[in-house]
């Protein structure tokens, strides 16, 4: 999405999900914050349906068709 927002998720086969990540603010300044965490898979079904509300309040400029 954009480069403002980066996500990467891997799974184990165990039902982990570690999650990695980096928000920045604008390309030319650079502020970033970067980020790392682990989550249940249990959680995705929630995180999917809040990224998808997001996506929907701010849509991807230039996007010519949408993935869901």
């Amino acid at each position: 999405m954009e480069p403002w927002l980066t996500l990467k998720l891997e799974g184990d086969k165990l039902g982990h999900v570690m999650v990695t990540g980096m928000a920045d603010d604008e390309v030319a300044i650079g502020n970033k914050l970067s980020f790392r965490f682990e989550i249940d898979q249990s959680y995705l079904p929630s995180l999917i349906k809040d990224l998808r509300a997001l996506l929907a309040e701010f849509p991807v400029v230039g996007e010519g068709r949408r993935r869901t």
